[in-house]
This record gives structure tokens, sequence and C-alpha cells, in this order.
């Protein structure tokens, strides 16, 4: 969370998963730490990218609500490569240039490639 005042800034540079999207702008989220869960505007997010080898969920797109795989961070790009995990509806697929902003890493999540 990058937002000082939210929460009397009780959230600010604290980490939270991603559990819904409210809008095509906001999300809740479940602050790690506290356990609150939070409708936040994207503006006050910052989004973790996760390592290589690590689960991210797909937040838009044609592949919303699938778990992947990243395979390659572009950072110049801003930018994953992706492939759906094998129990997900398109198991196997490769996902190329995905959008930080379109993914959420996964918590307590280990992801098979």
């Amino acid at each position: 969370v990058v937002n000082k005042e939210l929460a009397g800034g009780a959230y600010y540079k604290k980490k939270g998963a991603v559990l819904r999207l409210a809008t095509p702008y906001a999300a809740v989220l479940r602050m790690l730490e506290s356990g609150d869960e939070v409708q936040l505007d994207q503006d006050d997010l910052e989004t973790v990218i996760p390592n290589t080898g690590k689960a991210v969920a797909l937040l838009r797109g044609d592949y919303r609500g699938q778990l992947a795989t990243v395979l390659d961070v572009d950072v110049a790009n801003f930018a994953v490569r992706l492939k759906i995990l094998p129990d997900q509806k398109d198991a196997g697929r490769v996902l190329d240039r995905v959008d930080y902003e379109d993914i959420s890493k996964q918590h307590h999540q280990s992801a098979p490639a």
C-alpha cells in the first residue's frame, strides 16, 4: 500500500493479498499482517512482482481467475511471461508480455512449472 493517509497510515508500506476485483480500478485485499479486509483503488497500490517460478493469479483478460507460473520478468516493458498451471482451464498455455498490473502474487501456493 502506497497511500500514507489511508486509515491514518496504518496500512502504509504493508502488504496485502488480492481477494477479488471490486471494480475495474479497485481491489479487495486481505492485509497480510493484520488480516483486515480492505478495498483500495489501484492508485493506492504497488504491484509486487514475484520471482521466476512463483505463482500468480491473472486479474484481467481472457485468462482472468486462472493461476500461472512466472517464466520470465521483462523489467524494461513492465511485463511478465507466464505459463498457466496444469490444474487450470488453459493448462500449459504460455502468455507473453502480460502487464504487471494484470497479475497478483499468490501467497501460500507452490507453483509447479
